[in-house]
């Protein structure tokens, strides 16, 4: 199995933008800008590899990304990479704490490190290590950042989607994805799962 390649990516790469979107192929090839017949042979293949989950409705169907498939996650992560780097290129702010982010992440239990909007949040462990941070890293102090429990962080997802539509993750993709993936159902339940569609 090949993991990767150029229109996988951008199949996947509409799922990094609203991981819990349902698309028609259709919709695919559009916003993709490619013809249909192409795309619907592709996105045939990764629900063949269940990297998308298809949802019948009626006569024709919707796709959706399936956290719990590794290549989709594979995919998913390689797209937020290529995004980080291009955000670490254009932001000096968040190039001046990628040092203090790696000494972080050894020195404290943080599930994940993301940017949105300019802020920059941590999902710790101990949400009581925020202070600590902030008295050993100066530069992360500079940015006031976003201290957050794994509950506290399900929450926020809960009461605004876009948290996870435009986020940059700055650290542990595989974390960050397992995290949504727990809170997948509820994400249903509450219809943000279709607010896309028209």
């Amino acid at each position: 199995m090949s993991i990767g390649n150029e229109l996988e990516l951008k199949i996947v790469s509409i799922f990094n933008r609203d991981i819990t979107g349902m698309y028609s192929i259709n919709q695919i090839s559009k916003i993709l800008k490619k013809a249909y017949p192409h795309i619907n042979k592709k996105v045939n293949d990764l629900i063949s590899e269940n990297v998308l989950k298809k949802i019948v409705i009626g006569r024709s169907y919707l796709c959706s990304i399936n956290l719990n498939n590794e290549k989709a996650i594979v995919l998913l992560t390689l797209n937020k990479i290529n995004e980080k780097d291009g955000f670490i290129k254009k932001n000096k702010k968040i190039k001046s704490i990628v040092k203090d982010i790696k000494k972080i992440r050894l020195n404290y239990k943080v599930h994940t490190i993301f940017s949105y909007d300019t802020k920059l949040f941590f999902v710790l462990d101990y949400k009581n290590d925020d202070e600590s941070i902030l008295s050993n890293h100066p530069e992360i102090k500079n940015q006031d950042p976003n201290f957050l429990s794994v509950e506290n962080f399900y929450e926020k997802i809960l009461e605004d989607k876009s948290l996870i539509q435009d986020s940059i993750i700055m650290y542990s993709h595989e974390k960050y994805f397992e995290l949504i993936q727990n809170i997948e159902d509820k994400l249903f339940l509450r219809g943000s799962l279709f607010s896309n569609n028209n």
